[in-house]
């Protein structure tokens, strides 16, 4: 009724906006109340409908027309104005009406229009209302069946009689009689559309159906466990633990457990009284696992749990990493672990062996350790050797080499974690400055946004397998990306030569690889104008951190020279990287 009588307000304020707007408005159109009243007669049991559309022939945007009703002419109007043509009212008690009809436009110009109507009693059936609390339980719950507001349009409520059917089979369960509410307790779980039929004192009656859930189900029981298999095979056993299950507010109430391992319906176990339960689990895959804790009137609550049965075990897969490849025999070598997997074993749990001294036989001082330091008593490559064994007893392992030089500077490592796997670098101590031993082989790829810019290296002749052992090439932009981590930096044309004339002041020999400066620079060639590699295992070029112009340190070993040059920006050349003591 509220949206009714809020569009008639809107109506009437359009319509007088309209008036009022025209500056010189229209002589308004007569109005003429006519209505048809269909049928011209009936019972309390009618809808009849007042149709109006002829009083409306003459009403437009500018000049709208309303109507309203007194339904008993008595005065009162039933009903707000309306431009609904067709309007429906029922009498609920026999007679003879005399209808009135209003129709009005926005200049107040009114008509009334007059019909009669006989209205014999009619009979109509009960209108059944049913709420029924609650709609699903348990068979140990009195539901309620609630009819109350059931209603005849001829009777009073007190004249009317419920019968039940509780459990939908068609047979009343009940005789009728004057009480509109019921209780009842199933006896056996299921649904059920239960149903009440309402007679009046002329034996008209209504029958009115709703579902009623009745299940085994108890609220207060709280099913929960654990599955302890770990990264568990279709070889292991799965412990399954029900102990954190309980009957809420009475810790004293006995319960059973049950278990569905696949959750098809094939109970593996019923009714145990402890709450522990071991299996092997055949099925690979996520399988679905259900509990199912009883009480002791055999209401029970589910829980389900998902967990992954791995193949039959497979063998780690070994990872070694290498700190500093490059040292002396003062040197504090470093190696780690990190990366090493297992898809059924947790890596913590993990057996770690160490072979350091290439004779086969494991390090007993090494054992378990994930990352260890060493040091080499000889000269010359090393092998160094990682066995992993998982809680199956397989293993699987890796291998890393170093080199030992002839040397006595102090050695150390860089640790470069900007990109995904962290790389290392070995150094070198000369002079006041530590000093990268390899070049630089970043590259570091753009977030979203393009933030952090792209590092891009490039490779020699696109071969990145020559990148581990040269490093990469990179432009004077890349460069200033900064190039080096931090706490590092490019070395400057005097640092540079400082280093030489204190490391190869008779020829840059001592600064190759195996050198006594110990910096063991490569040749590892440049990229020119043209993008092609140039001068692999012959020449190289390193940058410096000095501008305008912009230097190289090169080398070249087949011509003999070894200076500082003035570069282009755009070619590639290699990067050592340089820290203050």
């Amino acid at each position: 009724m509220a949206i009714g009588k809020t569009r008639q307000i809107v109506l009437i304020v359009i319509a007088l906006i309209l008036w009022s707007c025209n500056d010189k408005p229209a002589e308004p159109l007569p109005v003429e109340s006519v209505f048809k009243v269909i049928p011209e007669s009936g019972s309390t049991i009618t809808r009849f409908e007042f149709n109006a559309a002829e009083t409306f022939l003459t009403a437009n945007d500018e000049h709208p027309i309303l109507i309203r009703y007194d339904w008993q002419n008595d005065g009162i109007w039933d009903q707000d104005y309306t431009s609904s043509p067709l309007i429906k009212h029922r009498y609920l008690k026999p007679g003879t009406y005399r209808v009135r009809m209003e129709a009005r436009n926005m200049s107040d110009i009114r008509d009334t229009s007059f019909a009669t109507i006989v209205v014999a009693q009619g009979y109509s059936p009960p209108v059944v209302h049913l709420s029924i609390q609650p709609d699903s339980s348990n068979i140990y719950t009195q539901f309620s069946f609630d009819a109350s507001k059931t209603y005849d349009d001829e009777d009073s409520s007190n004249l009317l009689t419920f019968r039940w059917d509780f459990d939908g089979d068609g047979n009343w369960d009940t005789g009728f009689d004057h009480n509109p509410v019921s209780l009842h307790q199933y006896d056996a779980s299921g649904k059920f559309n239960a149903g009440v039929e309402v007679k009046d004192p002329t034996n008209r009656s209504s029958v009115l159906r709703k579902m009623v859930t009745v299940d085994l189900l108890n609220d207060s029981i709280k099913a929960t466990f654990t599955a302890d298999g770990g990264f568990s095979t279709v070889v292991d056993v799965f412990h399954f633990n029900a102990s954190g299950s309980r009957f809420l507010g009475r810790d004293d109430k006995k319960l059973t457990y049950s278990w569905d391992i696949l959750c098809d319906g094939l109970w593996e176990a019923v009714n145990l009284t402890s709450p522990l339960y071991n299996l092997v689990i055949k099925t690979e895959g996520i399988v679905r696992v259900k509990l199912r804790v009883t009480d002791d009137r055999g209401l029970y609550m589910d829980t389900i749990k998902k967990i992954e049965v791995f193949p039959e075990n497979s063998p780690p897969n070994a990872v070694i990493v290498a700190g500093n490849r490059l040292g002396n025999l003062k040197s504090n070598y470093y190696f780690h672990s990190y990366g090493t997997s297992d898809r059924e074993t947790s890596i913590l749990d993990l057996k770690y062996q160490w072979d350091v001294n290439e004779d086969g036989l494991m390090e007993p001082e090494f054992d378990n350790l994930r990352e260890i330091n060493c040091h080499f008593a000889t000269l010359g490559k090393h092998l160094v050797r990682l066995k992993v064994t998982d809680s199956h007893n397989d293993s699987s392992t890796a291998t890393d080499t170093v080199h030992v030089y002839n040397g006595s500077h102090e050695t150390g490592v860089m640790v470069d974690k900007r990109q995904f796997i962290t790389e290392y670098y070995s150094t070198v101590k000369i002079g006041n400055l530590w000093w990268t031993q390899e070049n630089m082989k970043v590259e570091i790829k753009p977030g979203p946004g393009g933030k952090p810019p792209a590092l891009v290296r490039m490779n020699y002749a696109g071969d990145t397998t020559l990148t581990k052992r040269y490093g990469g090439l990179y432009d004077y932009n890349n460069v200033l990306y900064p190039i080096c981590p931090k706490g590092w930096r490019l070395p400057t044309k005097a640092e540079f030569q400082e280093m030489v004339n204190l490391e190869a002041p008779n020829g840059f020999a001592p600064l190759l690889l195996g050198g006594s400066s110990e910096m063991h620079i490569l040749m590892g060639g440049y990229i020119d104008l043209t993008k092609k590699s140039v001068g692999l295992k012959s020449v190289t070029n390193i940058w410096l951190a000095d501008r305008n112009p912009l230097y190289a340190w090169y080398i070249d070993i087949i011509k003999g020279e070894d200076r500082p040059v003035i570069v282009s920006s755009t070619y590639g050349y290699s990067v050592r990287c340089v820290k203050s003591d």
